[in-house]
């Protein structure tokens, strides 16, 4: 009696590993795209999340004010830049009188090259945030509202948060 397996059995069970095997590494590869998408999304979170905490702590120490003819906070470009002063460290100097001091340096956010960048008196002062597709800033009595949107092309990922901040005066 003839021994082990005819040519035919193993041609059909090595069909049959590959297409197996082609399953497994395929769900692999979509396992792998939804992990990195995952990552992606995360790392928008944490970044949308800093740089709202940053925004809190300035915009919370700035107020409505004017100088000169400017009254601010103010938006620019359609919403898309926002101009604001804050008051001076520490906040409450007395001086003999009332009134809080101002630090009359403006400080304007805008988008130039996919960055959320911060300006003061015009000079660039820091990057909050990249991989921004768009942000809409509105400003409404002692509230500012920031609509923010990241996208990440490469990994098709494309994300928006909004935060509110209550100015103090």
């Amino acid at each position: 009696m003839p021994r082990g397996f005819t040519i035919l059995e193993l041609c059909i069970t090595l069909a049959i590993m590959t297409v197996l095997g082609g399953a497994v590494v395929s769900m692999a590869g979509k396992m792998m795209d939804y992990l990195g998408e995952q990552d992606v999304r995360l790392a928008f979170a944490l970044d949308a999340t800093s740089t709202f905490a940053k925004l809190d702590a300035e915009l919370r120490e700035s107020g409505k004010v004017t100088l000169g003819t400017t009254r601010y906070p103010y938006t620019a470009s359609e919403g898309a830049e926002l101009c604001f002063v804050r008051l001076d460290s520490p906040p409450c100097l007395f001086d003999g009188s009332t009134d809080l001091r101002w630090n009359p340096t403006e400080i304007r956010l805008k988008v130039e090259d996919r960055e959320l960048r911060v300006y003061e008196g015009g000079v660039r002062r820091t990057t909050l945030i990249t991989k921004v597709n768009g942000c809409l800033f509105t400003v409404a009595a002692r509230t500012i509202s920031m609509d923010l949107d990241l996208t990440d092309a490469t990994a098709g990922v494309r994300e928006r948060f909004r935060r509110i901040v209550v100015m103090r005066n």
